[in-house]
């Protein structure tokens, strides 16, 4: 599907998902979208975007905003997709490439399918049109006419949610709908026919006392709330339920034949017998039609329970069971190809052994967003099933995200999962961990909590006793977790990575362009979410050899972001998560990173980036390493490096453009390399000497003296271990600033290079700091390069290269006026052998 407006818009052009990065074009196509193939007028798209209240120049905005979006869809392969048709526009959608249209023919598709008998088909319709829904429609833009069609496709999939229960539970699932029926009539209880599916579903399984208090619930909240009892449809169910009709049978107690031989008329509502035992083909069975007055508020078979005769469930088709308890079973799918981690899967599972007379076992697996705890988890989850005869647990938390599950909300979803229903689950945190922790004691119950936020989230969800488990994942360490076995999960190496790659498009294909598929593990820099939506694409792209795709992802960061998106999996949305959730001075921090030159860093860059004070940007810094935004790399001890996930890099850079104006960006560079240049010639001045610098005009930052005196210890180990940095920075200076901070930094750099033998590290950053003046025409710049060049070419013998080199620099600095530098270069020249 090109188009997808059911969850955030998304579109699809002929290499990947297109970024609109302007809201109000992603409302005007939101709005052309849903009406396409027919024509939207100017006016209703400028009340779309400025509700109601269009300004006078909206007509021309809206011209600007629909050339935009043309420019954008044609450079993504979409042509002409967007007429002019007086008074307005429309936008032509061939056949299905609007998932809005493959949702209402699924739909559609269902329902015939049910009328004509075929309910397992149209179970499988329903199924495929609701997985096309990803979330609210059109997520993300607050405009009330998008607002209102969202409310309204909401309804037509409630609606057709509706349905699909109707049919699942004439095909016995009702075991299986429990769960998912107590979140929807819990999410909509005021509507009848989602409690009335619950109270089906839970009297066959053998649940009548719950099913009972279901309707209680729900005449309560009727009664309260609109002053109105339930409709006649649902108060005869009730009855039927206390009185132990014959007709409704759980079931448990009834044969197959006798349940599945009833359907329904879409149209009417009305329960028809199809059995031809009590009448024709077809009949509607009379005792099955609603009195007079009700047929207006009649249920489908699923929820209406159909009066039998007597003899038809007299013995021998009675065989009566105990009721047994339901068992949780609430793991997602395992993953098909796991790949990479078996050998830790093995020793997880290992330490997920349930003892009764010992405490919880617990084991915490954290690692940044993409890396892969969940899939390790649900796999190490399903691998120990068997130890957990009392069920499987399993919810997210949403920890990584501004609104983070409660664990008094998190409660009440494990207690409804362990057959608590609404009415029995106390109102308080306390009661429900106790009452949680009862339901527990005596089974063996293995829980997985995805995506916790912190300990404190999680202490009131551990199980009581030993004879249960907790699998917990996280972005943060969780260190407070008592006796918890922790997991701190990396990146792939270039063999993992390539297993999952050939895992996915086919060992055949990947082996084919080895280079290329190292390549691409290179550009996800090994992270499992990355290679997996990489790999995905390129599978959907049989025709494209892999080398292509590598060569986009290596197209600049915003377009690697843009390329790592497919199938609703995105390393953008990812990362967005967890940024959305830090406060303002995080965000700044986070954002401004992707100003460090080189691979990692040091924690003091915090302070010229935030102008904070040292410790508290540390303490900023660190937020951003507790959530998994930067990663602890390596360092002496006590000198701790880090660094940023090359695609978390990208992320930053994305929003540092976006987000701040380049005056501020500017600065926060100048003063990071105005630092640098500063612990440079403190390192100097500390360490060995050597070559002296023309002095520049350029403003240094200076660090507090106890941060300088701790850093530079030992000038000399400062310098290797800051050494990329360094040179990266004179790249990124002689770029950014030739006019001053460039130079300088080179030229003072040239004493450390001198010490440490870096003959190749001073050609390197020299000569390209060199063109960058000469480019700009900074005169003294060029001196001071050529003057600290000199100095290297006698050191290496070339004293003829030295020699042109000085007697440049003394006629540059003659023509500026500057006698004492001038004199020095003539001393110099003359001092030659």
């Amino acid at each position: 599907m090109r188009y997808r407006i059911l969850g955030e818009l998304v579109v699809e052009g002929t290499a990947g998902p297109v970024r609109i990065a302007s809201a109000r074009q992603r409302i005007v196509l939101s709005v052309l979208l849903l009406e396409a193939g027919r024509v939207v007028p100017v006016e209703r798209l400028a009340a779309a975007v400025w509700d109601d209240d269009p300004p006078p120049s909206a007509r021309s905005q809206i011209q600007i905003c629909i050339s935009a979006l043309r420019r954008t869809l044609a450079g993504a392969g979409i042509g002409d997709a967007i007429r002019t048709r007086p008074p307005g526009y429309l936008i032509e959608v061939p056949g299905e490439e609007l998932d809005l249209r493959v949702f209402d023919r699924l739909a559609a598709e269902g329902r015939g399918a049910e009328a004509e008998g075929r309910v397992a088909d149209a179970a499988d319709c329903y199924r495929r049109a609701l997985e096309l829904w990803r979330g609210e429609p059109f997520g993300g833009l607050d405009r009330a006419a998008l607002n209102n069609a969202a409310v309204a496709l909401t309804e037509r999939r409630l609606g057709l949610v509706e349905q699909s229960m109707d049919v699942r539970l004439r095909l016995g699932e009702h075991h299986e709908l429990i769960g998912e029926l107590t979140a929807l009539a819990a999410a909509h209880p005021l509507r009848e026919r989602l409690r009335a599916q619950l109270m089906t579903a839970l009297s066959r399984d053998g649940r009548s006392a719950e099913a009972l208090a279901v309707y209680r619930e729900g005449r309560e909240q009727l009664v309260e709330e609109l002053g109105l009892e339930p409709a006649p449809a649902l108060r005869r169910l009730e009855q039927s339920i206390l009185s132990g009709d014959p007709g409704f049978q759980p079931a448990e107690l009834v044969p197959a034949d006798i349940t599945a031989d009833v359907s329904t008329d879409i149209s009417t509502g009305v329960t028809a017998d199809r059995t031809g035992e009590a009448g024709a083909p077809g009949e509607i069975s009379p005792a099955a039609a609603p009195p007079p007055g009700d047929a207006g508020d009649a249920l489908p078979e699923a929820v209406l329970p159909v009066p039998r005769p007597a003899a038809e469930v007299a013995a021998p088709f009675v065989v009566p069971r105990p009721v047994v308890p339901a068992v949780p079973r609430f793991l997602p799918a395992d993953i098909a190809d796991f790949t990479g981690r078996e050998e830790l899967a093995a020793e997880l599972g290992r330490r997920l052994e349930p003892d009764p007379a010992a405490p919880v076992p617990v084991v915490a697996i954290s690692g940044q967003g993409g890396v892969g705890k969940t899939t390790l988890a649900v796999h190490v989850a399903h691998q120990v099933a068997a130890r957990f005869p009392g069920g499987q647990l399993y919810t997210t938390l949403s920890g990584a995200s501004q609104r983070p599950l409660a664990p008094v909300a998190a409660l009440e979803r494990l207690l409804r999962a362990l057959g608590v229903t609404d009415p029995e689950i106390p109102p308080t945190l306390e009661e429900r961990a106790e009452l949680y922790r009862a339901r527990l004691a005596g089974r063996r119950v293995l829980v997985v909590l995805d995506d916790a936020a912190d300990e404190e989230q999680i202490l009131p969800l551990l199980p009581g006793s030993g004879g249960s488990a907790l699998l917990v994942t996280a972005r943060r360490r969780l260190t407070s977790l008592p006796g918890a076995y922790r997991v701190d999960l990396g990146v792939f190496d270039v063999a993992s990575g390539l297993a999952l790659v050939r895992g996915i498009i086919g060992a055949a294909r990947a082996d084919a362009e080895p280079d290329a598929a190292r390549a691409l593990v290179r550009h996800c820099g090994g992270l499992p979410l990355a290679l997996r939506i990489a790999a995905a694409r390129a599978a959907a792209k049989p025709h494209w050899p892999l080398s292509r795709l590598v060569s986009r992802l290596a197209d600049g960061e915003r377009r690697r972001l843009d390329e790592l998106a497919h199938g609703g999996l995105g390393i953008r949305s990812n990362i967005e998560v967890t940024y959305a959730g830090l406060g303002p001075g995080a965000r700044r921090l986070f954002r401004r990173l992707a100003l460090v030159p080189g691979g990692d860093f040091d924690a003091w860059v915090g302070e010229p980036l935030l102008e904070h004070g040292a410790v508290r940007a540390e303490d900023v810094l660190e937020e951003l390493v507790d959530v998994r935004l930067v990663e602890v790399a390596r360092g002496a001890v006590g000198v701790p490096r880090y660094r940023l996930h090359e695609l978390v890099r990208a992320y930053a850079a994305e929003r540092l453009a976006e987000e701040e104006p380049e005056p501020d960006r500017a600065a926060a560079r100048r003063r990071l390399l105005g630092a640098l240049l500063h612990l440079a010639e403190e390192a100097r001045r500390r360490g060995p000497g050597g070559l002296v610098p023309l002095a520049g005009p350029s403003p240094r930052h200076p660090l507090p003296a106890p941060l300088v005196d701790a850093l530079l210890a030992d000038p000399l180990a400062w310098y290797e271990r800051e050494r990329p940095t360094l040179i990266e920075a004179v790249a990124l200076a002689a770029r950014a600033e030739p006019d001053g901070l460039g130079w300088e930094l080179a030229t003072g750099l040239a004493a450390l290079f001198e010490v440490g033998k870096h003959h190749a590290d001073w050609h390197a950053t020299h000569e390209g700091a060199l063109a960058a003046v000469r480019a700009a025409g900074e005169r003294r710049g060029e001196a001071a390069l050529l003057h600290s060049l000199g100095a290297l070419a006698l050191l290496e013998g070339r004293g003829a290269d030295a020699a042109a080199r000085w007697e440049r620099a003394a006629e540059i600095l003659a023509d500026l006026g500057d006698a004492p530098g001038h004199a020095l270069l003539r001393t110099l020249l003359k001092d030659l052998p």
